[in-house]
């Protein structure tokens, strides 16, 4: 599937979420896709419509290697090599 079409399913998909979603209940809600799909910018609506707060697995990473800590620095080498993070880590 082409990032277009992924792109049109994730809208499909964040619209269904916002109708049925009950923010008073569900505190957390994960948004995931792969890169360039749009992900931060339906994030960035469910932000504003529900006055959430958005946590970027991306911003935490660069903050993270930002403090210049050794998960930093570790965060930052996996990077470069364009590995993933591993769950060991970001947990």
């Amino acid at each position: 599937m082409d990032n277009e079409n992924v792109d049109k399913y994730l809208k499909i998909a964040i619209k269904y979420i916002i109708n049925k979603i009950d923010t008073s209940k569900y505190r957390v809600i994960f948004i995931i896709g792969p890169p360039r799909v749009g992900k931060n910018t339906q994030c960035d609506l469910l932000v504003k419509k529900y006055n959430l707060i958005h946590l970027g697995v991306c911003d935490l990473l660069q903050g993270e290697i930002n403090k210049g800590s050794k998960d930093g620095k570790l965060i930052k080498g996996i990077i470069e090599k364009g590995e993933i993070v591993p769950v060991k880590i970001t947990c």
